[in-house]
């Protein structure tokens, strides 16, 4: 069983799995807790399908490895828009104040050409700067790969289960 297409090219891998998520799981902070023994990703891909950030960038970091795109999962703050839009250009905001509804995990792919590219797993987060980030380096790479000589027709998709 493959559960999603697989290709050489890492960018269209990454928007594969994304898919795959946004497709078979949902965004919700009041996921169940993780039986235990029982394997995280495993738990929230095949038999939960709810979660939030880390649930998402987890299930990504294992699907990428799995079909060997080097992938990192990392945590941090997603610091929103309109906190950043209130402080510029005001000299009085010194700091700002970030709560745990701002924290939030993604990961970062490794392109050879760029090195570490953050990558928005999280369905609904899509966009703000690692979007952009992002879609630069995928349009990037596609300028490159245009002057590389084929070694194949075309980018099919493996046809291997990289979970199975």
């Amino acid at each position: 069983m493959m559960i999603f297409p697989i290709y050489s090219d890492i960018y269209k891998t990454v928007d594969n799995v994304r898919n795959f998520l946004a497709q078979n799981t949902e965004v919700s902070f009041y996921a169940q807790k993780i039986a235990e023994g029982e394997d995280f990703a495993t738990q929230f891909l095949f038999d939960n399908g709810k979660g939030y950030s880390p649930h998402f960038a987890t299930a990504a970091a294992v699907m990428l490895r799995a079909v060997g795109v080097p992938t990192r999962y990392v945590e941090g703050y997603r610091i929103p828009e309109t906190l950043i839009a209130a402080a510029e250009g005001n000299e009085d905001i010194k700091t700002l104040t970030l709560t745990d509804g701002e924290h939030h995990a993604w990961v970062e792919i490794f392109d050879k050409n760029y090195g570490w590219i953050p990558v928005e797993v999280t369905t609904g987060y899509y966009n703000g700067s690692f979007a952009l980030l992002f879609e630069q380096a995928k349009q990037e790479a596609e300028k490159l790969n245009e002057n590389e000589p084929e070694t194949q027709e075309k980018d099919e998709p493996v046809t291997s289960d990289p979970l199975g």
